[in-house]
């Protein structure tokens, strides 16, 4: 193998993990969101007369703009139709 395929295969691969790793951290954040956000603690102080827990104790939603990961998840487009 030559030297030229061999440093871009090794820069592919370093591309590979690095990807992987950044989404690694998209899927723990989002799921620290969705907990945050829709999973209530069993241990908490309800009040059974309002319904009302206690929010001080409820994790925040984690802010990911800051870490540019305020990707939009849009639909994709429909396929071209292609003509007989």
């Amino acid at each position: 193998m030559s030297l030229e395929a061999t440093v871009t295969l090794i820069l592919n691969l370093v591309g590979v993990v690095l990807n992987a790793a950044a989404l690694w951290q998209q899927i723990i954040a989002n799921y620290r969101n969705y907990n945050a956000n829709h999973m209530h603690n069993a241990n908490e102080d309800v009040d059974i007369e309002s319904g009302d827990a206690n929010l001080a104790d409820r994790p925040q939603p984690v802010d990911n703009s800051a870490a540019g990961m305020d990707i939009p998840l849009t639909p994709m487009p429909p396929p071209p139709k292609s003509e007989p």
